[in-house]
């Protein structure tokens, strides 16, 4: 999951506006589309320089542009209650700077040839990624008929094998928009990998870290709280019946095994606090410790040392509590903390008890 979007999503910016359109004045119903004809004097002016030429553009661009997009709808969706009193107006506001045109809301799924309807169901223990709320039944023919090709249908793209109806941002899923090669498919794995080539526009997620599992699953979260769930599509994830493949079954449980990874992770974290660190080119490197190390808040300061996480060597820089019983472990009578962990070395040339180490070479 893209951290742009993750940290907007935890902002609040991401969640569906609240509309306090029926509490709006006399003088409300005559500002709103003075502010608004404000609004989109400045973003037209806003120079997409800016933007483009960030460290934050190159690096991630796929989760800039995500969180741009939501964050664009978002401020539609509140100049839209915000003037929904000044009905004349309303309209000519919204299509001259946001680009939007009112439309109605587009129509639930009907029944046909290409789909069984089934009675809805709560969301289970599986957190979500199973049957869910859908009632259709989609093959991979029919979802390909919603690219957007078409303007008479809805657009939809499918992720994790649920389908969802994204025509209320056509402009960004339909043809010449920004996430076109979503539509009408399921490309899950490009969500997490960022590789928006046909070969990586595929429905196959096995060989993941478990943080990008977390992060389908965030993904998933985040198209049910604010686009329409409309079926299921057939295939990887789902049967004829409806019901989960063995493809699913593994999924659900290596999402399992991530969000235990990273309790351990978290656990870990704050048992052994990572380090500070600075580097100069005149002095070289120096991790240190202090009492808000490595964003963990805490009443002792600690001292370095190289904690070992795990085969293959892996080390990183730790905090370490020197005073009082170890954390683990039978001798509670020591005043040694967790100095003695066995995956734990001091740095060369560091006094043991000092709080900060020069790392040499």
């Amino acid at each position: 999951m893209c951290v742009v979007k993750r940290n907007i999503m935890k902002s609040g910016l991401l969640s569906r506006p609240r509309h306090h359109s029926d509490r709006m004045g006399f003088r409300g119903m005559v500002l709103a589309p003075l502010l608004s004809l404000l609004l989109g004097y400045a973003l037209n002016r806003f120079p997409p320089e800016i933007i483009t030429e960030s460290r934050l553009y190159r690096e991630d661009r796929f989760g800039l542009r995500s969180a741009l997009q939501h964050a664009h709808e978002h401020i539609v969706s509140s100049i839209e209650a915000v003037v929904s009193r000044a009905a004349p107006l309303r309209d000519a506001v919204l299509q001259k700077f946001t680009g939007k045109v009112s439309q109605p809301a587009p129509p639930g799924p009907k029944t046909d040839s290409g789909g069984s309807y089934k009675k809805k169901s709560k969301k289970g223990k599986d957190g979500g990624i199973g049957r869910g709320t859908a009632t259709r039944l989609f093959t991979a023919e029919e979802l390909a008929e919603h690219s957007g090709a078409d303007p008479s249908k809805p657009v939809y793209i499918a992720l994790l094998g649920h389908v969802f109806d994204v025509s209320k941002g056509r402009q960004h899923y339909g043809p010449g928009g920004g996430y076109a090669f979503f539509a009408g498919r399921d490309a899950s794995r490009a969500f997490v990998s960022g590789d928006f080539s046909e070969a990586g526009l595929r429905d196959d997620v096995d060989g993941l870290s478990g943080q990008d599992y977390i992060g389908l699953e965030e993904w998933l979260e985040f198209y049910r709280r604010d686009y329409r769930e409309v079926g299921l599509l057939v295939g990887r994830y789902f049967g004829e019946d409806g019901r989960g493949t063995e493809h699913q079954r593994r999924l659900l449980q290596r999402i399992g095994e991530a969000h235990q990874q990273r309790r351990r992770a978290d656990t870990d974290k704050q048992l052994f606090p990572p380090c500070n660190s600075e580097w100069n080119e005149a002095r070289g490197g120096r991790v240190s410790c202090s009492r808000r190390s490595g964003g963990v808040s805490r009443d002792w300061v600690g001292v370095p040392r190289q904690y070992f996480t795990g085969g293959g060597g892996k080390k990183r820089c730790a905090c370490v509590r020197d005073r009082g019983p170890p954390s683990h472990g039978p001798d509670e009578g020591a005043d040694r903390g967790d100095l003695d962990h066995p995956q734990l070395e001091e740095y060369p040339g560091c006094p043991p008890r000092a709080d900060s180490c020069a790392i040499r070479g």
